[in-house]
């Protein structure tokens, strides 16, 4: 499966080496607007990437993250969202 991710330098680190860097469309900043005005915008950089690999190598890599930044499977957009990965899929 190909999957669209913001590989911050945390996740990037732990990525195993079955998951294939397809492209890298460069590093950028994301920024993910507070939910009510006591909170502050959650600010993540990292790489713009489509990976490949089997669903269960991404399920086993991610779920060890509180939350990791997915993209919507078109990387020139660089719309993401967050999501937490659980052993069911």
């Amino acid at each position: 499966m190909k999957q669209h991710l913001l590989l911050t330098p945390e996740i990037k680190k732990a990525m195993p080496e079955t998951i294939k860097e397809l492209h890298n469309f460069g590093k950028i900043d994301v920024i993910f607007p507070a939910i009510d005005d006591k909170e502050e915008d959650l600010i993540l950089s990292g790489d713009n990437a489509i990976l490949e690999g089997e669903q269960d190598e991404f399920i086993n890599w991610l779920k060890s993250f509180d939350a990791v930044p997915v993209g919507d499977g078109v990387p020139q957009m660089e719309h993401f969202t967050i999501m937490h990965i659980k052993d069911e899929v």
